[in-house]
């Protein structure tokens, strides 16, 4: 068929996307809030055939045509008219490396998120083996998100067809669940309007202009990144091990992390002994998403002690008990609830906080924004714990899980997915894993201003070899 006439049908079937960004505005403004997945393929994949795609996927997944826009009430919108198309860069491949170097040279590049569009695509064309890579503003997506949409479309290019939505009008997580179970202190609301008030007579209003001069800082920040694995033995064993203690692997991830960094590094940092757990909301909505593109992730922050002395399996339970606590419908959604009482541009104000002390002279409004919250108990409080360091977290990890998708795709074969996680500049260490075709695959991306390229070498490496020994040596061995 003509794919003139098919792009065409295609877009005269857009129907005019609205919907809701309050809970997504915490991502608006910060520097290298991407997410960035990579699908490794082996096979011929046409070029125009991989534009047709990526135009028939617009309407599949709305999200990824839009674009943000603020009514009179400072509350913002997706919205989908005059949003451009999403580039496709496509790069000669010289080896395997090729892909992330192009990503790490993207990485600072800022999303335009009045304008759009929020997502970029790279294609790094080899003579078998290429990579497919979508390259994503936090604000739009999760990582599964970007797994869903490079499987669809290998689909669509592999057996092209009619496009259909699945669903017709994509719900906001607020709209998903159903906030009023969520019982929240009563002095929560209290202070929280007490702040508003507050706030509404001294309102900074922040706009991404006022975010721009520290993208030029932050440019000058070089972002790395070291990719690890485990083999299909490892992991297989792994997963059964994991099983039969009655723990998650996020707890037995979360446990080798917290062993490197204290082999590694000073443990005795207070910002070494906070990690965030992000959670993926999906299967807690009342409203099914499957597997649209869309935010429906949350994230929870919290300290962790170990003891040493004890061995691995026992620091994993207590780990897993710990997170088990933290991924409550009750804990996950409080924050969700919260936003409901907040001023949105404190939303933007706190972000400035985070990042703000990095431009020399200081920015005007985050000047004022300091001076505002020297007049609030709690947000004296705030101000105060952000600005003792730079670096708030040890580290984020987002694990995606084992990805269930087709390998084949007609004359396309998926090889090997990669996930890079976000990377702001007030946590040290981020790391992303997936598992597929039963091998676990993580990456450790960070900001050589905060952390030595020779450490985060030695962590990779270190933390491949620490999860082959957990199952190699005896539980009361000593690595």
């Amino acid at each position: 068929m003509n794919n003139n006439i098919e792009l065409t049908s295609v877009r005269s079937n857009y129907k005019k996307f609205k919907r809701k960004a309050e809970y997504e505005r915490i991502h608006f403004y910060l520097p290298g809030d991407n997410v960035i997945v990579v699908f490794r393929i082996t096979g011929n994949l046409k070029l125009d055939a991989l534009r047709r795609t990526i135009e028939r996927m617009r309407y599949r997944h709305p999200m990824i045509r839009s674009h943000i826009e603020f009514d009179e009430t400072d509350s913002p919108w997706f919205v989908d008219h005059e949003t451009p198309p999403s580039p496709l860069n496509v790069v000669p491949r010289i080896d395997e490396s090729t892909w992330l170097i192009e990503v790490l040279k993207e990485y600072w590049k800022p999303f335009d998120i009045c304008l759009g569009p929020l997502i970029r695509f790279f294609f790094i064309q080899g003579s078998n083996e290429s990579e497919l890579i979508a390259f994503a503003h936090h604000s739009i997506c999760d990582g599964l998100s970007l797994i869903y949409l490079l499987r669809d479309m290998l689909l669509d290019i592999s057996h092209p067809k009619e496009i259909n939505r699945t669903i017709e009008n994509l719900p906001t997580i607020k709209e998903g669940y159903d906030l009023d179970s969520i019982k929240l202190n009563p002095l929560y609301a209290k202070i929280y309007n007490k702040i508003n008030k507050l706030w509404q007579t001294k309102r900074v209003k922040l706009t991404q202009e006022d975010f721009y001069p520290l993208y030029k800082v932050i440019q000058t920040f070089k972002i790395n990144a070291i990719q690890w694995a485990l083999d299909e033995a490892t992991t297989l064993s792994l997963i059964k091990k994991s099983r039969a203690e009655g723990v998650s692997m996020n707890s037995v991830l979360y446990c080798a992390i917290l062993n490197m960094q204290h082999l590694l590094q000073n443990d005795k940092e207070y910002f070494r002994k906070k990690i965030t757990m992000p959670i993926n909301l999906r299967k807690y909505l009342n409203i099914p998403i499957g597997e649209e593109v869309g935010l429906f992730a949350g994230g929870e922050t919290f300290k962790i002690k170990i003891n040493w002395k004890h061995d691995f399996w026992k620091q994993v339970k207590i780990v897993h008990k710990k997170l088990q606590k933290r991924t409550t419908p009750q804990s996950m959604f409080s924050l969700v609830k919260l936003m409901n009482y907040l001023d949105p541009t404190l939303i933007d104000a706190r972000n400035m906080l985070h990042v703000g002390n990095l431009s020399t002279p200081p920015l005007d409004k985050y000047i004022q924004i300091l001076k505002n919250c020297e007049h609030n108990r709690f947000l004296k409080k705030m101000k105060k714990k952000i600005l003792k360091n730079q670096i708030q977290i040890g580290t984020i990890l987002t694990n995606l899980g084992n990805i269930s998708i087709p390998e084949d795709y007609d004359q396309i074969h998926l090889k090997q997915i990669m996930f890079l996680p976000p990377s702001i500049p007030y946590v040290e260490k981020f790391i992303g894993t997936v598992t597929f075709k039963n091998r676990l695959q993580g990456t450790l991306i960070f900001m050589e201003k905060f952390l030595n390229p020779e450490i985060a070498n030695q962590f990779g490496h270190d933390l491949e070899v620490y999860l082959q020994r957990t199952i190699q040596l005896d539980e009361n061995a000593n690595w």
